[in-house]
């Protein structure tokens, strides 16, 4: 029926998130205090943000999109600062599509947590004046997307190892209240497999940032 007779139509109260098929917006505050945790969070959103729409040219054929590739490796982490872990849904869900979203969305989100995060994520790209970078003043400044294999490479990396130390804690946390010998040995089995991944991704990592 028309809008004005018999109610309003079906979407009349839905957000635009919602219309457009994106995850519900909760209630997102600020966290009390940035952990490394969050840190490396927001790291990878700067990264899906900035440059999801760039192809990763070191990648296979050269025709994956950053954002593919960064999910891709992350598939199996869950954020738990909850603006970041937001834009990651939404990225996710577009991943579903073989699309990335327009990051315009995520500027102008009803909830502030989100703007300001997608805000500041955008905001180290226009901290330099371009005129610090033209031919006329053979002033050079290295741009970041120059050694975007390394920062996502990195980026991959520190939440991979993180999420390993993660489960080594909880595995140490396990063997502590274990009284059976079998599981024991299981478990140990487990730590040290995770242990030598940690050592791996340590060893990635410094070559990483070496070069």
């Amino acid at each position: 029926p028309p809008f004005g007779m018999d109610g309003p139509p079906p979407d009349f109260f839905m957000t635009d998130g919602e219309r457009a098929g994106l995850p519900p917006i909760e209630s997102v505050e600020q966290p009390a205090q940035l952990t490394s945790e969050i840190l490396q969070e927001r790291e990878i959103v700067r990264i899906l943000i900035n440059y999801g729409d760039y192809l990763a040219t070191w990648e296979g054929d050269g025709d994956i999109p950053v954002a593919g590739l960064l999910l891709g490796n992350i598939s199996d982490i869950e954020f738990k600062d909850k603006a970041a872990a937001y834009i990651l849904n939404v990225y996710r869900e577009a991943a579903e599509k073989y699309e990335i979203p327009d990051t315009k969305q995520f500027y102008s989100n009803s909830n502030p947590a989100i703007a300001d995060l997608a805000i500041n994520c955008v905001a180290s790209k226009y901290s330099l004046s371009e005129n610090w970078n033209d031919d006329k003043r053979k002033i050079y400044v290295t741009q970041e997307y120059e050694h975007l294999k390394q920062l996502v490479v990195t980026a991959i990396y520190r939440i991979k190892k993180r999420k390993i130390e993660a489960e080594m804690h909880h595995i140490r946390e396990e063997m502590k209240h274990e009284q059976d010998v079998a599981n024991l040995e299981v478990l140990i089995f487990k730590y040290q497999k995770l242990k030598e991944a940690e050592r791996l991704l340590g060893g990635f990592l410094g070559n990483t940032i070496v070069k």
